[in-house]
């Protein structure tokens, strides 16, 4: 069953997003790696774990579609429970924000609001129409707020 929770956090995904983070954070630093907080690690697997929970909430919002289209997707060939996969997401989402409160309070309520906007988008995406697609890109971009919220920029032109 761990095997089939870790496959639902979609790692593929998860590990580039936080690292695109990441990544944001050292251009708004200029590389510099000193100044920053030694909170980073933590920052960063706070994101980890919340884009992992939205991926694994999303299965559970989607098993009536992947019924049909996915059927051999964990949920919907019931490999894992739902109860299961649901608590997984749970206990993934608050970790993330456990974490991201010892990241800094800019940072935590950045992550905040990047949880209500993924939670949002994973229960109500099947009915947003045209709206999906700004909201995903909304959440997509997140990762420059929230890399302004961690780390203040270097002086210079960036």
């Amino acid at each position: 069953m761990l095997t089939a929770l870790l496959r639902l956090m979609r790692l593929y995904y998860a590990l580039p997003m936080a690292g695109g983070w990441l990544v944001i954070v050292l251009y708004r630093t200029g590389g510099h790696i000193h100044p920053l907080p030694s909170c980073m690690f933590l920052a960063f697997a706070s994101l980890f774990c919340v884009i992992s929970a939205a991926y694994v909430l999303n299965d559970v919002f989607d098993v009536p579609v992947d019924a049909i289209n996915c059927p051999r997707r964990m949920l919907p060939s019931r490999k894992v429970t739902r109860r299961a996969v649901t608590l997984w997401s749970a206990v993934l989402f608050l970790l993330g924000l456990l974490l991201a409160w010892f990241s800094g309070l800019p940072f935590f309520i950045g992550i905040i609001l990047l949880t209500l906007g993924l939670v949002f988008y994973d229960i109500f995406s099947k009915r947003l129409g045209f709206f999906k697609d700004l909201l995903v890109a909304a959440l997509m971009t997140s990762l420059y707020p929230l890399a302004a919220a961690f780390a203040e920029a270097a002086p210079g032109p960036r």
